[in-house]
């Protein structure tokens, strides 16, 4: 199953500028973010709380941003 993560990366994009700013932010390298951002290498548990901490997304809509798949859009 691939995960569709374009809402995140416009979030992303319109708080924090870039994906590498945003990157920095998070303590990661950028290439890791790309790639789990194109559904190469999935997200940590940590990763998904930390990123809706730092984007302020509420628990709510979670699967808005981490869990819609390639095939239900």
């Amino acid at each position: 199953m691939r995960f569709d993560y374009d809402e995140l990366l416009r979030l992303i994009k319109y708080k924090y500028g870039s994906v590498n700013e945003f990157a920095k932010q998070m303590g990661m390298p950028e290439y890791s973010l790309y790639n789990r951002l194109k559904g190469r290498t999935g997200f940590k548990q940590s990763e998904i709380w930390l990123i809706m901490d730092k984007l302020e997304i509420p628990d709510s809509e979670m699967a808005r941003y981490f869990f819609v798949t390639k095939d239900s859009k």
